[in-house]
């Protein structure tokens, strides 16, 4: 989900999920100035799709975002602000939150880190606008960590740690990671406990970024592939085919199984359709014959016993 100029310079006022490359003024420029073209999401990539949404994607057409099936979306994970100043949270966060709830879609939120901040008023501070939203989702709070601010590799970390342990304990809820590989290795110090946190990690294809990214994503150091729940596959999805006002949106693939997923989320299995009357004959007639192989069997070992057929 890039952002207008002006606010993508401005990286510590205002952030998305984007966590891929490092957010340079070239980089950026050379992004605002590609001929690139948004893209559907891939029909060929079998992991689960879900999408992260912000109020950078404008007024979501939830309808529309339901009905598209091409493949469908499963889950989306929606952000909720930044740090602890009100002037950052996001303004489609609590819409998003209760018409992705209406639609029955899973969903869980991510939170930006301000590693230059105190850590304790932003978890407070999040807590407070989970609380206005009414529940806390069904998947884990997920903490973007992508600003260094100029902080320190080990304050970065330890902030990191900090806010996960602190929102679990005032919630009992799942917390996990959302960043990219570029950024742990450049910005964090590699800590034991990484190994065992989930992880949300965004990898794209570069430089052209015409597909989504098949996977699997870049590793932070010691982090097993395992970790990794969900895999950011690109930004360049496209926003106005799938219900967004904005041109782009990004597209998140779970790296899981089905069966995973749904324990994951703590949603129910869906019940597979009733077979076909088709169905249902050819199944019919794979007992048919299956019985009929059975009994021509016994006809030849009949046949055999009584000396009509040699061995």
């Amino acid at each position: 989900m890039r952002k207008p100029l002006l606010n993508s310079l401005r990286q510590d006022r205002m952030v998305s999920a984007d966590a891929d490359k490092p957010s340079t003024i070239s980089n950026q420029i050379r992004s605002l100035l590609a001929t690139k073209i948004p893209f559907p999401p891939s029909t060929t990539d079998t992991r689960i799709l879900g999408a992260d949404l912000s109020h950078f994607n404008g007024l979501m057409d939830f309808g529309q975002f339901t009905a598209y099936e091409q493949p469908r979306f499963e889950f989306v994970i929606i952000r909720s602000g930044q740090s602890s100043n009100p002037n950052w949270d996001d303004r489609q966060f609590l819409r998003n939150w209760q018409q992705t709830k209406s639609f029955g879609l899973p969903r869980s939120t991510y939170h930006v880190l301000f590693p230059s901040l105190e850590v304790e008023p932003q978890v407070t501070h999040f807590l407070s606008l989970m609380d206005k939203a009414g529940d806390l989702g069904d998947g884990p709070f997920w903490l973007d960590v992508e600003l260094h601010q100029n902080q320190s590799k080990r304050r970065i970390s330890e902030a990191t740690f900090e806010w996960l342990q602190l929102v679990s304990k005032e919630t009992a809820h799942p917390a996990g990671i959302y960043s990219g590989q570029w950024f742990t290795d450049q910005y964090m110090e590699p800590q034991d406990w990484w190994s065992e946190t989930d992880w949300w990690l965004a990898t794209y294809l570069w430089p052209g970024q015409e597909k989504e990214h098949p996977g699997p994503p870049g590793l932070p150091k010691g982090v097993p592939l395992s970790a990794c729940k969900i895999h950011q596959t690109t930004s360049f999805g496209d926003g106005k085919l799938v219900g967004a006002e904005s041109l782009r949106i990004d597209l998140n693939r779970w790296m899981g199984t089905p069966e995973e997923f749904y324990k994951y989320f703590g949603i129910e299995e869906p019940t597979p359709p009733p077979p076909t009357d088709l169905e249902t004959r050819v199944a019919a007639n794979e007992d048919a014959i299956a019985e009929l192989r059975e009994t021509l069997q016994k006809l030849v070992e009949w046949a055999k016993k009584q000396g009509y057929i040699e061995d």
